[in-house]
């Protein structure tokens, strides 16, 4: 991990919280991200040493200047002066990795070998809530390998139930 990213990112996060932006500043970080994304030859301009650093941070104000909130755009302007806009998008990882903790808002990987209904969504979702103590947000995919049951990826744990894995065990118990 870049330490550099990470201490920015952290006194980011701590004078969004100062000033009761946590939220705001973490939705202007996502729509930079996409900014940036969406023009990669944008950021390599910010970062060149070949265009003058006034002329960078004109161009970061007026992309930027109303579209974001001030501390937001203070920050972008604080990588650019000190050469890291190049490290931007691993700050608003990190930024986001310190608002959910906050937060207390968890992501659990769920992969099903059927689309789950949204009621059976909101059950896991509920009972990994009440497991974890965070509010749990799901990120559902589709794998008909599993056959049925459902995986479970949440805080680093895999949980699977599927019938695959089942298989498997079954399988493994009879070889021996």
């Amino acid at each position: 991990m870049n330490d550099t990213a990470r201490e920015y990112a952290v006194a980011l996060f701590e004078l969004a919280a100062e000033r009761e932006q946590l939220a705001a500043v973490g939705e202007d970080l996502t729509l930079v991200t996409a900014q940036f994304a969406e023009t990669p030859a944008y950021i390599e301009f910010l970062s060149s040493p070949a265009v003058s650093k006034e002329e960078r941070l004109s161009a970061l104000r007026a992309a930027f200047d109303g579209a974001v909130a001030e501390t937001t755009l203070s920050f972008l302007c604080v990588l650019c002066e000190n050469g890291r806009l190049y490290e931007f998008a691993r700050c608003a990882e990190v930024y986001d990795e310190l608002y959910r903790e906050s937060q207390k808002i968890t992501t659990a990987s769920v992969i099903s070998a059927v689309e789950l209904t949204s009621e059976q969504r909101a059950r896991l979702c509920d009972k990994l809530s009440r497991q974890t103590g965070h509010t749990v947000t799901l990120h559902c995919t589709v794998d008909p390998t599993l056959l049925g049951g459902v995986v479970v990826e949440l805080d680093g744990k895999r949980l699977d139930g599927s019938v695959k894995r089942r298989l498997q065990v079954l399988k493994d118990v009879m070889s021996e």
